[in-house]
């Protein structure tokens, strides 16, 4: 699903890819609770995981695309980045936010 800088974080991103629809249908959230972290960005001094922002955006698009397919609330919690370079935290959670709104507008 993303695009990764190794195999660790390409691993998650199909685990995520695989559990989550199954999770959603087991449990039938009514709210679901999305801390889009910026922490698993390549440049994050602490997060150590591999994601690019292309990754990020893609793992963002498809978790809320989950949340509005079954017609769930998501509360989407901003969270993390320690990046060194500020703008590129500020572009992780603007990205987030572009496609929060652009599946608001399909509400």
């Amino acid at each position: 699903m993303a695009f990764c800088s190794s195999s660790f974080s390409l691993i998650l991103d199909k685990n995520l890819l695989k559990i989550l629809p199954g999770l959603i249908e087991k449990q039938k959230p009514e709210l679901i609770f999305y801390l889009a972290g910026a922490d698993p960005y390549y440049n994050d001094i602490l997060g150590g995981l591999s994601l690019t922002k292309e990754g990020l955006k893609k793992r963002d698009e498809f978790v809320i695309s989950k949340a509005q397919e079954k017609n769930i609330p998501i509360c989407i919690v901003l969270a993390g980045g320690y990046a060194e370079n500020t703008n590129d935290i500020v572009d992780i959670h603007c990205n987030t936010c572009y496609i929060a709104k652009k599946y608001s507008e399909k509400y």
